[in-house]
This record gives structure tokens, sequence and C-alpha cells, in this order.
């Protein structure tokens, strides 16, 4: 198994696993660059550039036409043998208007927000359109960007407004009025609402985006050895709240032992006193490999 730079298993549709780093083509490292490009540039909160991107090189994820498909790929009725992730959606609607969400957000900003990239020696700074410091800003220039930004603030509304589902609707106008507060503050990052320009909000638009660029190119959006830590800390922690008992040592297949933890470290595998499944700690197993 290979990950890539944002840690996502490489699979090729010629074999499950992937290739190996040799067999990588040119044009599988290249969608890599292009999916690490589009990512700082949200996380870096440039995300008109990110759009220009993603338009250009990945037309399908943005294609408002295809919403239906993406429906029906995420729907109620799926099979309960198949895994959904309703944290993330592929639905192109969705994701046009979280990133217009995020354009505007990022023209409300007046303090800078870096971002450290992943050359230790620098760091990716998110400039403000206008100057950050209020006593600074020219009048006629910062009624010009308020105006800007309540044009911006109508048309979200009306993108909103014409969203086919009363859900989806109500939950964007909720979105909006939330969002649309950060205009009543000269310095919205010394506001009340200055969680809405925190750098928290532009990692999670950018996971959705690299999620959807992997589903449009029928690639896992979570990766197997992602599934496979969620299955087994999942599948622990019932058996431990079910306070279910080990078996006996002598009937455990060889080479098997318990997660790193106190009760590893006691009587495991007594025949008298059989243990309960202790809770798994994954960085407690991690450290432990390493």
């Amino acid at each position: 198994m290979h990950l890539d730079k944002d840690g996502d298993e490489i699979v090729s549709q010629s074999h499950p696993l992937g290739e190996t780093l040799t067999e990588l083509s040119g044009d599988v490292i290249r969608r890599i660059r292009l999916r690490e490009r589009i990512c700082m540039h949200i996380l870096s909160g440039r995300v008109e550039e990110a759009t220009a991107c993603l338009n250009e090189h990945f037309p399908t994820v943005l294609d408002e036409s295809l919403e239906d498909e993406a429906d029906k790929a995420f729907s109620d009725d799926a099979t309960p043998d198949q895994v959904q992730y309703r944290t993330t959606t592929t639905n192109p609607v969705h994701l046009a208007l979280n990133l217009r969400i995020l354009a505007f957000i990022e023209g409300c900003r007046t303090i800078p927000l870096i971002y450290p990239s992943l050359d230790p020696g620098s760091a990716v700074r998110s400039s403000p359109t206008h100057s950050c410091s209020p006593s600074k800003r020219d009048p006629l220039e910062e009624d010009s960007h308020q105006t800007q930004l309540l044009i911006r603030a109508q048309k979200l509304y009306a993108h909103v407004n014409s969203l086919r589902k009363p859900a989806d609707r109500a939950i964007y106008q909720r979105e909006l009025t939330n969002i649309g507060g950060l205009l009543a503050y000269k310095v919205p990052e010394r506001s009340p609402i200055a969680k809405y320009l925190s750098q928290e909000r532009r990692e999670r638009v950018a996971e959705q985006i690299n999620c959807a660029i992997l589903h449009s190119m029928n690639l896992p959006a979570v990766s197997y050895i992602e599934l496979g830590v969620r299955y087994t800390h999942c599948l622990w922690s019932a058996l431990h709240t079910e306070k279910a008992k080990l078996p006996p040592i002598s009937r455990w297949p060889a080479g098997v032992s318990l997660p790193p933890g106190p009760s590893s470290q006691s009587s495991a595998g007594s025949e008298k006193e059989p243990l309960e499944v202790p809770p798994f700690d994954l960085q407690r197993f991690l450290n432990t490999k390493t």
C-alpha cells in the first residue's frame, strides 16, 4: 500500500491495491500535484485560484449539471453494506456554494491568516483585499469594498434560494445568516463571530474538495488504512463498553497480543481470570511501532 503526500492511498484502475512508486505514471503524479496545489490554495484563503484550477483540471467536480448523478451516488436508500460519509459531499452544487461562501468569508477578512506550508522555512500568508489597520483605511476604498461584499452576499442568497431541496435551502440560509454578521464589524476577527474566519473552516472545505476530486476519478475518498483504523477503533470500543471478556491465552492465534495499554502489562492470558477487552489507543499503538 502506497500513500501520496496527502496521506491518501494511491489506487490504479488496473490493480485495486495500487501501483508501486516506480510504476506511477506521469499523469498520476501530475494529478497528485494538482490536488496538492488546490488544497494549498484553499488552506491559504485563495479560493478564486482554487476554483479556477478545479475548473481547468477537474471540471466535473463543480459541474452543476451533474447534481442528479451526485445525489444518486449518495442516496438515502443506499444498501446497509455501503459505507456512507455524511460529513462530505460530491454534489457539485453544494461544493460550488461552499467555495463561494468561503470566498465571501475571505473577503471579509481584515487581518492576515498565515498558513504554514509543507516547507518549514516558509509560510503562506492570506492577504486581505484592503488594509489591515482600521485607522489607515481610505474611507472611499472601504465603502467600495463593503459595497462589493454586499453584492456578493446578495448573490449568495439568490443562489441559496434557487436550491431545489427545501432542506438544503434551510441549512444554507442559516449559514448565510450567521456569516452575514461579519459585515457588521470593521475588524470581524475581534468580533463574537470570529470563529467563521478560523483556519479550521478552510481545512473542512479543502478536505471536502479533495474527497470530491478523488471521487470524480473513481478513487476511494477515504483510504483503506483509514477505514481499517476506524473499524478497529469502533470494534474495540464497542467490546470494551460491553465489558467483553478475552479468551484464554491458550486459544490466541500465534503472534497475537493485546493493544498497548495498562492491561497488556498485567496478567494477560490468565486462565482463571480472563481480562476484559481494553480500549484501543491509536496514538499509543503508533508510538510502540516507532
